[in-house]
């Protein structure tokens, strides 16, 4: 039979701290349980969301074969540094630089053409060239003499060229600007 508990023996229950498991009344633990607010829980779920595209949009360059990338340009950088190292080209020096470019910073199995020109009374002019083909200088020319393909224009017939202004030392002793063109043909 069930007894309905006294007053005296709330007040015990209460003082003595929370019954024993055995002897407390069954309660419904669903409401004890933790919950989560549901703006923390979409901040959550969109950080999440953002943190996967950033990934994956990282993932997304990495999968570029070798043909996809220019050579050109740091074949341009590596011959700019080799024949002007001081800053300034000159052509005019004995065992020009030009044909002098290591093998080791020319790209393999492919023909890498070098050319030099400057704006005389305002048409371009080739002042020295060099071809290198599987990376072994092939021939250089001396002023006036034409490289062996057109006069180089920036988005030409080449698989990949690329161009930047170099200074040139005059014979007169001035400096002057010219343009460093990379000429690069499987």
């Amino acid at each position: 039979m069930f007894q309905f508990p006294t007053a005296r023996r709330v007040v015990r229950r209460y003082c003595e701290g929370p019954p024993h498991s055995s002897t407390a009344p069954l309660t419904d633990r669903s409401n004890r349980r933790g919950q989560t607010e549901p703006l923390a829980a979409l901040v959550a779920v969109a950080t999440v969301c953002l943190a996967l595209g950033v990934y994956a949009g990282a993932l997304s360059g990495m999968g570029q074969t070798s043909s996809d990338r220019s050579v050109a340009e740091p074949t341009l950088e590596a011959v700019h540094a080799t024949i002007a190292a001081d800053g300034v080209y000159d052509p005019n020096r004995p065992g020009d630089s030009l044909g002098k470019i290591p093998t080791d910073r020319l790209p393999s199995d492919r023909t890498v053409t070098v050319t030099v020109t400057t704006l005389e009374e305002g048409h371009p002019e080739t002042r020295r060239w060099a071809r290198y083909v599987d990376g072994r200088y092939e021939r250089g020319s001396a002023t006036g003499d034409r490289p062996p393909s057109s006069t180089p224009t920036p988005g030409g017939s080449a698989d990949d060229t690329a161009t930047r202004p170099i200074a040139i030392l005059e014979p007169s002793g001035k400096v002057s600007s010219a343009t460093l063109y990379v000429e690069v043909r499987s």
